[in-house]
């Protein structure tokens, strides 16, 4: 898992949805900026670079919006495709700006914010106990991963996240040799598994729907994403509403799912996973809810970074440091 992934989950504590952008004016000229943060964007050719930084910008303003950060300014620089922010942050809230704050909201503004629906594999398919499995005794993997002992979940195992990068290396090699199935690709918790004393992260087993596209459903047919509370269990959930095209896809892939045994379908935020549910039964009406062992706070925030969009291309942080202002306080 990338590190990006790890500190956006953590970059999410900064949210709360409870808001209503045109409720509040987020942008306060008249205040001095405690952070200066400038993203540049890997934009697909130089004549799309103004109508893609400013579709960043949008997404980005709805970022502060419903993380309630406060900006002075948002520059744009087509010719270098960059955006020069100078943000205010939780000052009104009663944050003092310090690096840590700076750290989380770089990664917050950067993060792609990519949702997807993955079919998975089970290490009790063929495709993986005749081929991954094995090759892991074989090629002394198991000082890095702890295998599971569930076969008919669709998690491999578990792995330090500093082990996370060299396993991840091997199974690229090995996938490149023709060794494994073309389909397969694997994913890793966004988080620590909550029932591994030792902090050790869950990998899961990915099929994809072809050698080239990965995930059955993604964000782009997402209409909203609300946080609550399940009535019975009291446990924090995300709420998402499709639109009729992913409706269907959704209706069509659980019910394939139910019907093979009660596989498990993955969801994805930015390359890490956020849960693996077992699909008892089809998921009708283009609603689904999210679970992973969330807090309250968590739930919203997520559901606050699934509503703002996804960044139309990569970006890189050039400029991050605290403002003398900010310094100061």
């Amino acid at each position: 898992m990338k590190n990006s992934g790890i500190l956006f989950f953590i970059a999410l504590l900064f949210w709360n949805v409870s808001c209503k952008m045109q409720d509040t004016k987020w942008e306060q000229p008249k205040l001095s900026p405690n952070y200066l943060i400038t993203l540049e964007f890997d934009c697909a050719s130089p004549s799309q670079s103004e109508t893609q930084l400013d579709s960043a910008r949008r997404v980005i303003e709805r970022r502060l919006a419903t993380g309630h950060i406060y900006y002075r300014s948002i520059s744009a620089q087509p010719e270098r495709s960059r955006l020069h922010l100078e943000l205010i942050g939780l000052k009104k809230f009663g944050e003092k700006p310090n690096n840590e704050s700076l750290a989380i909201l770089t990664v917050l503004l950067m993060s792609p914010g990519i949702l997807e629906f993955w079919d998975t594999y089970s290490p009790a398919d063929s495709a993986i106990s005749n081929t991954i499995i094995p090759m892991l005794s074989k090629d002394s993997m198991g000082q890095y991963l702890f295998l599971n002992i569930y076969p008919k979940s669709s998690v491999l195992g578990y792995i330090q996240r500093e082990h996370i990068s060299n396993f991840t290396q091997w199974f690229v090699s090995r996938k490149a040799s023709a060794a494994l199935p073309a389909d397969l690709d694997l994913a890793f918790s966004l988080k620590p598994d909550v029932s591994d004393q030792s902090g050790r992260y869950t990998c899961y087993l990915l099929k994809k729907q072809t050698t080239v596209a990965g995930p059955f459903l993604t964000g782009a047919h997402l209409i909203s994403a609300e946080s609550r509370l399940d009535q019975n269990t009291g446990e924090a959930l995300v709420q998402l509403s499709f639109d009729q095209p992913g409706s269907k896809i959704l209706a069509d892939k659980t019910k394939q799912a139910a019907e093979k045994g009660n596989r498990e379908i993955a969801i994805l935020l930015n390359g890490g996973v956020l849960s693996a549910p077992r699909v008892m039964n089809p998921v009708l009406g283009g609603h689904a809810s999210v679970s992973g062992n969330f807090t309250p706070a968590e739930a919203n925030n997520l559901a606050g970074a699934l509503q703002s969009g996804v960044l139309p291309c990569p970006a890189k942080v050039t400029q991050a440091q605290l403002t003398s202002t900010g310094a100061q306080q």
